[in-house]
């Protein structure tokens, strides 16, 4: 396991090449974690400014990446979550103004993602959420202010919250197939 604790810190994983099972803890502010793999990502309540970028879990058995409550200002992009036994990414609690972009999820056992009754002002843009055996994108009623635009969702994008903007957002169900060679 990875813990991440000092302010002003960056972290690059090298790749996605092995896998750290015991997961990653970050309590800090203005940390950069990027370009790694580990069983989850949980942010703590003391970290504001924080940037995941390029990272992947696969198999978590809690929530892949969990933003925990008081974590403000949070950007998430490029990152996967495969084969989770739980929601795979998810503000739980008050965690205000992340920004999740270009993110993949495939193989959730339950919501992909989850903006928690407290969470309020994030940005889901241009992520691909796919075979998850809940809701693909669930907002809660607390969940204000928030912008859902242009991801690509097989399944459902459910907004309790009556004050989210959900627009352009490709609510596909057929697997995307393509045909011909590179030089077609």
């Amino acid at each position: 396991s990875r813990s991440i604790t000092g302010a002003r810190a960056f972290f690059e994983g090298g790749g996605w090449g092995s896998l750290d099972t015991g997961g990653t803890t970050i309590a800090a502010a203005d940390v950069i974690v990027q370009n790694a793999r580990s069983l989850t990502y949980v942010v703590n309540n003391t970290s504001d400014r924080v940037t995941l970028r390029l990272l992947q879990t696969t198999g978590a058995t809690n929530y892949p990446f969990n933003i925990s409550t008081g974590c403000d200002d949070l950007l998430v992009e490029g990152c996967e979550a495969l084969q989770a036994s739980a929601t795979a990414m998810t503000t739980n609690g008050v965690a205000a103004r992340s920004r999740w972009i270009g993110c993949h999820i495939a193989g959730s056992d339950s919501n992909g993602f989850w903006l928690n009754d407290t969470s309020s002002d994030n940005v889901l843009v241009g992520n691909v959420v796919e075979a998850t055996s809940g809701t693909e994108i669930l907002i809660q009623a607390g969940a204000e202010n928030n912008v859902v635009v242009a991801n690509r969702v097989f399944g459902v994008i459910d907004d309790n919250s009556g004050t989210s903007t959900v627009m352009f957002n490709d609510l596909g169900t057929a697997t995307l197939t393509v045909t011909g060679t590179a030089s077609d």
